[in-house]
């Protein structure tokens, strides 16, 4: 697996078992480490205070 903390390590798990997730903001930073790994996307901000972003798998064909 790539080099990444154990908190991106728990995020990609959630993520894998639940077939994506709802990242709030304080986590953005963790998540964004399985991003520039290959592993998933973030989306865009979202929700009524723009605090929530989508993370989901990223396809590999």
């Amino acid at each position: 697996m790539a080099d990444v903390s154990k908190e991106a390590q728990e995020w990609l798990e959630v993520i894998t078992n639940c077939d994506g997730a709802e990242v709030q903001e304080g986590a953005w930073k963790i998540v964004e480490e399985l991003v520039k790994a290959g592993l998933v996307s973030l989306g865009s901000a979202r929700g009524p205070d723009g605090s929530w972003r989508r993370a989901e798998l990223v396809e590999v064909d």
